[in-house]
């Protein structure tokens, strides 16, 4: 049982060294620079701050209930299905549909960011609120935008009869490994972190 898994994770850092590791650090540092650019916009355009709203409820619809409490069991299946999505797009060659979902979730933290600031919270209280289950959450996203860039890039590569490219059927196996062995583990702890701990922590501030 353990030698498989050591093989699978050992293709899964062939992955990262091959490409993965510089589509993740792109990946992560537009996200921060564009959640910047959306809080300043969620504070100072107004329609914006609409369209983050429209987002967040289609987003969160079905993963709270009245009681305000979450579904912890809706919030992972939403986030595995995400996830994978992303890195889906990526087999969709010379078109980088996966770095839409960058400014996409980074519109929800930088707007959500503003939404605080504007409704007199602490900034603490914000962070309370996403940091814990964020630990998690956020690294599993910045994977799955680097995997997605990532298979983009090859499977583009491929079509143009790269010969250093990785063929789109490699690709599909280290979404598949890189989807079970990394993803999932990460968001499962991500959620139950959400439901159990997050509101705790919340509750720490007025």
């Amino acid at each position: 049982m353990i030698s498989p898994l050591r093989r699978n994770y050992a293709s899964l850092k062939d992955c990262w060294n091959s490409g993965l590791k510089e589509h993740f650090v792109l990946s992560t540092a537009a996200f921060f620079i564009l959640v910047v650019i959306f809080f300043l916009l969620g504070m100072f355009v107004p329609q914006v701050q609409e369209n983050f709203m429209a987002l967040t409820e289609a987003a969160m619809s079905g993963a709270v209930s009245e009681d305000g409490s979450v579904d912890g069991i809706f919030l992972l299946t939403n986030n595995i299905t995400a996830c994978g999505m992303i890195m889906l797009y990526g087999f969709l060659p010379f078109i980088r549909f996966s770095a839409l979902a960058i400014g996409t979730n980074a519109m929800m933290l930088g707007c959500m960011a503003a939404l605080y600031v504007q409704n007199g919270f602490s900034m603490l209280t914000y962070f309370a609120g996403i940091l814990l289950h964020g630990i998690l959450e956020l690294p599993a996203m910045f994977l799955s935008f680097a995997m997605g860039l990532y298979i983009c890039d090859n499977v583009s590569r491929f079509f143009r009869r790269d010969t250093s490219a990785c063929t789109p059927w490699t690709c599909a196996v280290w979404l598949a490994r890189f989807h079970l062995l990394v993803l999932i583990p990460l968001l499962t702890g991500a959620a139950l972190l959400e439901v159990y701990v997050t509101p705790l922590v919340m509750g720490l501030f007025p």
